[in-house]
C-alpha cells in the first residue's frame, strides 16, 4: 500500500506585536474575571484553541469580535485596544501572569488575607 504524502503546509503566519498586545489585554481581563478560555469561548461559540490564538496574537481579531470581548469581560474595546494605556502588556511577565492564574484560584473571602501577607512579606524583604 502506498504512503500517503502529507499536504504541504501553507504559508507561515507573521504575529504582529499589536495584536500579541491585543491577546495579552484579552488574556488579562478574561483572567482578572476569574473566567476561563473554554467559558468565554463558549459565550460566541468558539473552541478555547480559538481564544488560545487571539491570546498568542496568532489569529487577529475582528472588530466586532473585541466588542463582544469587552462587554463579556465588563471593559472597553479601549482598554482591549490599550488606546489609554501608556506601558505596554507586554512587560507583564509570564511570572506575574501564573501567580495572578493562582491568585484568582483563591476563594473571594481569603483574597484580602492573601495579599495581606504578600504585603507583609514585601515589607520584611525591603
Amino acid at each position: 500500500m502506498p504512503k500517503r504524502k502529507r499536504a504541504a503546509k501553507g504559508p507561515t503566519k507573521i504575529v504582529v506585536d499589536h495584536e500579541r498586545e491585543y491577546g495579552t489585554r484579552l488574556r488579562l481581563a478574561r483572567v482578572a474575571k476569574n473566567m476561563s478560555q473554554e467559558q468565554l469561548g463558549s459565550m460566541f461559540d468558539l473552541s478555547f484553541q480559538q481564544i488560545q490564538k487571539y491570546e498568542k496574537g496568532t489569529n487577529r481579531m475582528a472588530g466586532s469580535r473585541i466588542v463582544q470581548f469587552s462587554k463579556a469581560l465588563g471593559t472597553t474595546p479601549h482598554q482591549l485596544l490599550g488606546w489609554h494605556e501608556t506601558q505596554s502588556a507586554a512587560i507583564i511577565d509570564a511570572e506575574v501572569y501564573k501567580m495572578a492564574q493562582v491568585f484568582m484560584q483563591i476563594p473571594a473571602l481569603l483574597r484580602p488575607l492573601v495579599l495581606k501577607l504578600l504585603n507583609g512579606i514585601v515589607e520584611l524583604v525591603k
